[in-house]
């Protein structure tokens, strides 16, 4: 960040500071500079940034509110592990322990305690942020006071999970999420919802992870929440995907891809976009599969994005193969076997030249078809894949049993034959074994 957008944050609230400075509004001032600090932190401008907290700490020593400053030192603690340095974090919140045992604020207490084991979780050291945290979800519950108790509940739940003790973090989390009901607070609700999916889905319980994340959705939906939402759908997709209620997973896959591309994030969207038309091929639905494929593209296109192109062509050939619509099938591969070639992709090179010689063989075009099977046998003794080049030859088999010329046939389907049975794949080498009896019965 440039040293103008830093002055710019500052100048920002330059105003206000002036005003509290000037009607002695000691404690808005301190206000106002943890708010700097926050937003300098934000733009990664760490060192002014803390200096800023440090400001709000140092106004309030100057008053000799102690309240105020154990309040300071704990925002600047949180900012402390937001950059990851958790030791300076943690003797933030021993300071702020000390005066809050020293003006006997029972929520202060907690609120040091449970932050204390929240930078302990950070540290890796589960065992005491769990007795820290159980220590402040104790006193929060003394109080009465659900917020505080709902807070060190979900931090219990997390630190339980570093220690894969999965039915108290499930119970921590279970709690969390009862108190977030009760206070209205749906964002946190939202939250513990997404902490139970996680739990369920690592656990392959498919119906309960469903059933959070489609509360956390529609939670995260009405907040207008895009990031909690986009989350909830990526484990809802996989969660329909598994238990193949496919209409679920096309619906959310589509509107995983509207929020994606909402977001600007290009490398999600081209994933949600290779997932639809896969989804849509599933459901026989070849024409929607090649609508969004070709929209794809054009996004591919505008983003100058080769390889995708490359995927993208490939995919729409296979469409319109499965169609039987031969000559866009054609064009598709044609276009991604010079995408191979340019972006010295050998193995979809080699792959794609199978696929013309099949395409050419079953437009009757039987020397083309011979001649991308050549190459892509020549491509496939290079890469040594013997299954590409075992069914390459059983092509040219078949184009020279077409034309009548037995021998080469013959040669052919034997040279197929040593490829598979060194691949040893018993389906093909049977298939090649057949085409070479019926080859041998036509020349007699």
């Amino acid at each position: 960040m440039s040293a103008s957008s830093n002055n710019a944050i500052v100048e920002k609230y330059q105003a206000k500071i002036k005003s509290a400075q000037d009607n002695g509004q000691m404690s808005r001032l301190n206000s106002l500079y943890t708010h700097i600090g926050s937003e300098l932190l934000l733009q990664k401008e760490f060192d002014k940034g803390m200096q800023y907290y440090q400001k709000g700490i140092d106004i309030a020593k100057e008053l000799g509110d102690r309240s105020m400053q154990a309040h300071s030192t704990g925002s600047k603690g949180l900012a402390l592990i937001e950059i990851g340095r958790v030791e300076d974090a943690f003797a933030c919140f021993v300071e702020v322990m000390e005066i809050a045992e020293e003006i006997e604020d029972q929520a202060l207490i907690c609120d040091a305690m449970g932050n204390m084991g929240y930078a302990l979780i950070e540290t890796g050291d589960s065992s005491m942020a769990i007795n820290k945290l159980i220590a402040a979800r104790n006193i929060a519950s003394g109080l009465q006071d659900s917020r505080r108790e709902m807070v060190q509940l979900g931090n219990l739940g997390n630190a339980y999970l570093l220690i894969a003790d999965v039915e108290n973090a499930l119970k921590s989390f279970e709690e969390a999420l009862e108190l977030a009901k009760q206070l209205g607070d749906r964002r946190s609700e939202a939250g513990y919802l997404n902490n139970l999916g996680l739990i369920y889905a690592r656990y392959d319980e498919h119906e309960r992870t469903i059933e959070a994340f489609e509360k956390a959705r529609d939670l995260n939906r009405a907040l207008g929440d895009i990031d909690g939402e986009r989350n909830a759908l990526r484990y809802l997709v996989r969660a329909y995907g598994d238990t193949e209620q496919m209409d679920l997973c096309l619906s959310n896959t589509q509107r995983a891809l509207e929020l994606a591309i909402k977001s600007g994030d290009y490398l999600t969207q081209k994933s949600y976009e290779d997932a639809l038309i896969l989804l849509f091929v599933s459901l026989d639905r070849h024409q929607e599969a090649i609508e969004m494929g070709l929209e794809a593209l054009r996004s591919a296109q505008m983003q100058n994005d080769k390889e995708h192109q490359l995927n993208l062509y490939m995919n729409l050939g296979n469409t319109y193969y499965d169609l039987d619509e031969l000559d866009l099938a054609l064009e598709n591969y044609d276009e991604a076997q010079q995408l191979s070639v340019r972006l010295q992709k050998r193995t979809q090179e080699m792959r794609l030249l199978g696929r013309l010689a099949s395409v050419y063989a079953d437009l009757g075009n039987l020397d083309q078809s011979c001649k991308y099977s050549e190459l892509a046998i020549e491509q496939a003794e290079k890469l040594d894949d013997r299954r590409i080049a075992g069914e390459q030859f059983c092509i040219l088999a078949i184009n020279y049993h077409d034309e009548g010329d037995y021998q080469r046939a013959e040669e052919m389907c034997r040279k197929a034959l040593e490829h598979l049975e060194i691949l040893g794949d018993k389906g093909l080498i049977t298939k090649a074994s057949k085409l070479l009896e019926d080859i041998q019965k036509a020349s007699q």
